[in-house]
């Protein structure tokens, strides 16, 4: 017989699973890339450098760096270009897309981004606890 409260658990877990949301932690690459579409839509792209550690052959731990493509759209975007510069700690939330286009030349080619939907500056000895819980 089935639990009713495993089923609610049940519910709720696979309700979560379904959502495409992520959040970083990291330090900006470059400077705003920020672009005015036709009909005034505003484009921002930028990358994020996420650190982790893993324990390398010889025994030593070592930064491993990850580059995240980021892009934000409309208010975000001009947001982002007035307030964050390259080099700062920044925290984002937004969503994982794939995606697939041809080069000039043919070439298959595929990316992946992150839409930011939020971000805040944060300070250099803050943490993903401490930001994403403010």
């Amino acid at each position: 017989m089935l639990k009713p409260y495993l089923f609610i658990f049940n519910f709720y877990v696979m309700k979560n699973v379904a959502d495409n949301r992520v959040q970083l932690l990291g330090f900006l690459g470059q400077e705003v890339d920020l672009r005015e579409l036709s009909q005034g839509n505003k484009l921002a792209r930028l990358s994020l450098a996420t650190s982790d550690f893993k324990k390398a052959p010889n025994g030593q731990t070592e930064r491993v760096t990850t580059w995240h493509n980021l892009v934000a759209w409309g208010k975000t975007a001009e947001e982002m270009s007035e307030l964050l510069r390259k080099g700062q700690k920044v925290f984002v939330e937004g969503k994982i897309v794939y995606r697939q286009y041809e080069t000039k030349a043919g070439e298959k080619r595929s990316q992946t981004d992150i839409v930011v939907n939020s971000f805040r500056k944060v300070e250099k000895e803050d943490t993903m606890e401490t930001v994403a819980s403010a």
